[in-house]
């Protein structure tokens, strides 16, 4: 449900400046009023990549006969629902994931997940 409220012109202007392309949390309106809404519901899918791995991960480690290769491969994608949450661009994530992947020796493995998901979006 969407939630109106009366907004003066100026911070409507300031609004207007301060709004980006990537996270839209707000549509001010011709009439005075300012909507609050969801943001961009685009948004989710610009994660497609990085949550299909995340998935994949979290199977890993349920899955694993060694807790210390459940921590290793909880080490490297603790950090991943908090960058999502904080719009980090999925670039970026990626990034991260291969670099904490590599330090333990495991960066071929997830530039594998991350090419098998890409590949699978285009299909």
């Amino acid at each position: 449900m969407e939630k109106r409220l009366e907004v003066p012109e100026i911070i409507q202007a300031q609004l207007a400046i301060t709004e980006t392309e990537q996270t839209p949390r707000a549509n001010v309106i011709v009439n005075g009023q300012w909507s609050l809404g969801m943001e961009n519901t685009n948004s989710a899918k610009r994660y497609t990549d990085i949550l299909y791995v995340l998935g994949v991960a979290l199977i890993e480690i349920r899955a694993s006969a060694s807790l210390e290769e459940a921590q290793i491969v909880a080490d490297i994608f603790h950090n991943v629902p908090a960058k999502i949450s904080a719009s980090e661009e999925p670039e970026a994530i990626e990034t991260e994931l291969l670099s904490k992947a590599k330090r333990h020796g495991r960066e071929q493995a997830i530039k594998q997940l991350l090419k098998h998901a890409k590949q699978a979006k285009i299909k």
